[in-house]
């Protein structure tokens, strides 16, 4: 850039020439919005929906009917009897079976638009669309803010069943959970993708239909990504069950612990122990996480109840555990009936307060209990450096405190993990929305011109993102380096972060006005990476926007 130019580019940046930019195209945006409001036939939708309804309720009956016929022609057979129909009769029922299984998908992803739709459009259409379920649930709903009622909607399937799933019975599916269990949990299959199914049996507690809806609506509430997703629920009616399905892990944290108490490395040729090398920082890793987990959930006042090692997931694609069971749950912002009442206490994993079971859990006692468990990582693990353990334990220290009032908050500990265990350390992951992190460059190409993507288009990355937002952490290769510098981070790899971002605001432009794109970075000191950091250092405005050559349109906040 000439003297002239970069003059011209300071005072754009000094007059706030990139916010200007961002409020116009935010404005545009929220036009179009609105425009698409304006144009929004309510009544027209909500009639479509009720055809797709009628739809799947002659599809049930069909199958209802193909299902009686052939049972009663292999009635006929054990008897002797048969007409020959048989192979007939299973073409007919396994087509019905299909018909039934593509009319109930079509009408939740009806349904799951519609509810978004309602909630950055037409909120007016919540009390039609609450109509299409199910009595208690919708009682429960209309007590929900709007948006949450939108989500709520979104999750709940009232047109399947178990046989949409493979197998298409419990009896068939393998049972994970232990016999003594308060639910039973089924490894299943939905569409071709390994699931979790949860079983609430409404005849086991007159409770059960509240904790059910509760534990949907905590899940909608506390979506993160170190917290499990639920991707469906539904109830079954004839059987008086409740179903949530959950993806598949690989296992919990307790049983990921165990594994990592037994070595698995072979000893090196200069004679090194097996286990050397093998966990490194992964204690840090694992306890940063679990912090962080507890914190987002305490940061909607939520208790989650019963902390302890094996309610944590572990995602093997990630390496991170994410908090998972909510049924006992107690959120203080909801007016929902307490999930239970059950006084039973894990052992080894109780606050004092809480021995005598006169009291009912707080935050100060899952707090106690997220100690507990980060002692049995330590417990467990014991590949990892004396400094780190030692920094680690009088970490743990602080949460499990006798007295509740002495113990550290969990987003204290978030806030001060950072200061107290990590400082000194250089190259460590963590997960960050992509908003928090800035460029370093005024402007990058429209190719990758190195990496794993050498050669291909951003935009392939971009569209890979926007129909799976997840897939930034799930690839270890979009990893991307950040310096610390004060309290910014700025990335190393400006492409990849323009990707993230780009992918967000489209997300966002596609009606999920609240849609984050979370990603992993290895954070650097400032004197790590300073050559290339500094080498390649140009903003347009500290960092918050970038310019794609080729393209006219500036990304930025």
């Amino acid at each position: 850039l000439n003297s002239a130019s970069k003059a011209k580019k300071s005072a754009c940046d000094w007059h706030g020439g990139a916010e200007r930019i961002h409020q116009i195209e935010s404005a545009k945006q929220w036009a179009d919005e609105l425009k698409e409001g304006t144009q929004l036939q309510v009544d027209e939708e909500v009639k479509g929906l009720t055809r797709m309804h009628f739809k799947v309720a002659l599809s049930r009956n069909e199958l209802r009917s193909s299902d009686a016929e052939l049972q009663n022609e292999l009635d006929l057979e054990k008897q002797g009897q048969s007409t020959g129909e048989l192979e007939t009769l299973k073409e007919k029922r396994d087509k019905h079976r299909k018909n039934h299984k593509e009319a109930t998908s079509a009408y939740f992803r009806k349904m799951a638009e519609l509810c978004r739709k309602a909630n950055l459009l037409a909120p007016e259409m919540l009390p039609e669309l609450r109509q299409h379920t199910d009595r208690q649930i919708s009682l429960a709903q209309s007590k929900l803010p709007p948006h949450e009622q939108a989500q709520v909607m979104q999750i709940f399937d009232h047109n399947i069943s178990i046989s949409h799933y493979e197998p298409d019975s419990l009896n068939k599916g393998k049972r994970l959970s232990q016999s003594g269990a308060r639910h039973a949990v089924y490894q299943m299959r939905y569409e071709g993708q390994p699931c979790v199914v949860k079983v609430f049996d409404f005849h086991a507690t007159n409770h059960s239909i509240s904790a059910f809806i509760q534990e949907v609506v905590l899940h909608v509430r506390l979506q993160h990504p170190l917290v499990v997703p639920l991707r469906r629920a539904f109830i079954d009616h004839q059987e008086n069950r409740g179903f949530l399905q959950f993806d598949r892990y690989e296992c919990n944290l307790q049983d990921y612990l165990t594994r990592m108490a037994i070595p698995e490395r072979v000893p090196h040729q200069f004679g090194e122990p097996a286990e050397a090398g093998m966990v490194d920082k992964m204690p840090s890793k694992i306890t940063q996480m679990m912090i962080l987990s507890v914190a987002h959930v305490h940061s909607h006042r939520v208790v989650h109840g019963e902390l302890k090692p094996s309610n944590w997931l572990w995602d093997a694609q990630r390496e991170v555990p994410i908090l998972c069971d909510f049924e006992t749950a107690k959120d203080h912002g909801i007016n929902i009936t307490r999930t239970t009442t059950s006084t039973c206490r894990s052992a080894g994993y109780t606050a004092p307060e809480l021995q005598d079971n006169k009291e009912r859990p707080t935050l100060a006692s899952d707090v106690f209990a997220l100690g507990r468990s980060i002692e049995t990582v330590l417990s467990t693990v014991h590949g990892s450096r004396s400094s780190e353990r030692d920094n680690l334990k009088s970490f743990v220290d602080k949460m499990v405190c006798n007295e509740p009032a002495q113990r550290i908050t969990a987003p204290a500990a978030a806030e001060a993990w950072w200061s107290e265990i990590l400082s000194g350390a250089h190259g460590y992951q963590r997960l960050v929305r992509a908003n928090d992190v800035l460029f370093t460059q005024a402007r990058c190409s429209e190719t990758f011109s190195k990496g794993p993507h050498h050669g291909q288009s951003l935009e392939t990355l971009i569209e890979a993102i926007v129909v799976n937002p997840e897939y930034p952490l799930k690839d270890e290769r979009l990893i991307i380096d950040v310096v610390k510098k004060g309290l910014a981070l700025q990335s190393v790899d400006n492409r990849r972060l323009y990707c993230f971002r780009e992918a967000q605001r489209r997300l966002r432009s596609y009606h999920q006005s609240d849609a984050v794109v979370w990603i992993k970075v290895r954070e650097h000191k400032h004197d790590i990476v300073q050559e290339r950091f500094f080498q390649h250092y140009d903003t347009i405005d500290g960092g918050k926007s970038i310019v794609v050559r080729g393209q006219s349109r500036r990304q930025g906040w």
